[in-house]
């Protein structure tokens, strides 16, 4: 399909919980020759962690960039906290059992998705 950047769509903006997820050091660790398998390989990791948990929720969504992930809902509800809070609480866990550092943070605002598109605002 191909991808349509210039039709706006208002109703496509709504208020939503979002996650952002952040691996700590990969910059410098992937600056380190030596370290640059090992770099790409806890990135994988962290993905699947990732990714395996956002799989079994229909009411989440995850978008990749580089070393960051950002997960999001379909709204701001009560509800949608509780899966957000609750993914993000166990995607950190798991990290750190595997060694893997994240940072992040949990907001509620407007978020503007066109996914078939691949525009997040």
């Amino acid at each position: 399909m191909e991808k349509r950047y210039n039709i706006f769509n208002p109703a496509n903006c709504k208020n939503r919980w979002c996650c952002y997820l952040d691996l700590l050091g990969f910059k410098k660790l992937i600056q380190k020759d030596t370290s640059l398998v090992d770099s790409i390989h806890r990135y994988y990791q962290s993905r699947e962690i990732i990714e395996s948990w956002i799989s079994q929720r229909s009411h989440l969504h995850l978008i990749c960039f580089s070393d960051t992930f950002v997960i999001y809902s379909d709204d701001d509800s009560a509800a949608a906290f509780a899966y957000i809070e609750q993914a993000a609480r166990w995607i950190m866990n798991l990290n750190l059992k595997h060694g893997i550092p994240l940072r992040g943070a949990l907001s509620c605002g407007a978020l503007y998705v066109v996914e078939e598109d691949d525009i997040y605002i």
